[in-house]
């Protein structure tokens, strides 16, 4: 936010202006002045539409070119601020990498079929159609990149030791309800079952054994019984 021309709540309460101790605690222009060459000491972004960012109105801030790298800059900040601590190895992380360049390789190709035949030569198609190819060739070398650091088969191994996992810390909770040994042994493999049948139907499969196989017959049964 930019600051006020008397006091912010950052400067001494109380003060009529900005002394310029003051006014170094926030973003300033830093533009070389035409006169004396010195750094202009006006506010970042000074009555342009990026106030606390990039140049004043005076040096060029209001031009597309200093909005647009105020833009960024921005959107920086805003990473830095809003972006959590997030624990995942770097396999999850290119994953989720992956994931999100094919959704805006598909929101591309969606801008690119609505071009009618007569916008193709339009300043509007040829952005389109523009956006279209980076974001191509940024999927091709996601991709690439991807398959160079073998993702798909580290997240296989990231699953299976997850399973195991769980599967080891239900064994050790067994013992403690102390379970027979018969009923330990086929915890960790009924364990292994369950989540593969889980992760069958968040696919959409149809796997015997699961309440899906086995409501049709129930109601079989049923039918069986009022005859």
């Amino acid at each position: 936010m930019q600051p006020s021309s008397k006091v912010c709540r950052e400067c001494k309460p109380g003060a009529r202006g900005h002394t310029p101790e003051q006014r170094d605690k926030h973003p300033l222009c830093g533009a070389k002045r035409h006169k004396n060459k010195k750094p202009c000491r006006l506010w970042a972004g000074m009555r342009t539409e990026h106030p606390g960012v990039g140049r004043c109105w005076l040096h060029g801030g209001r031009t597309e070119t200093h909005n647009k790298d105020a833009a960024i800059v921005e959107a920086g900040r805003q990473v830095g601020e809003l972006g959590a601590n997030i624990d995942v190895t770097p396999a999850q992380l290119m994953k989720a990498s992956v994931n999100l360049t094919a959704g805006a390789l598909t929101w591309a190709m969606r801008l690119v079929s609505e071009i009618d035949d007569g916008d193709v030569d339009t300043p509007k198609g040829k952005v389109r159609s523009r956006v279209f190819a980076e974001e191509r060739e940024r999927a091709a070398r996601i991709a690439k990149l991807a398959a160079d650091l073998g993702v798909d088969e580290r997240m296989v191994q990231l699953a299976s030791h997850q399973t195991a996992m769980v599967a080891s810390i239900l064994e050790a909770v067994a013992g403690e309800l102390e379970f027979t040994p018969a009923q330990k042994k086929e915890l960790g493999p009924a364990v292994r079952r369950q989540i593969a049948l889980m992760e069958a139907s968040a696919n959409g499969e149809v796997v015997e054994g699961t309440a899906t196989e086995r409501k049709p017959k129930a109601k079989a049964k049923k039918t069986k019984a009022k005859k």
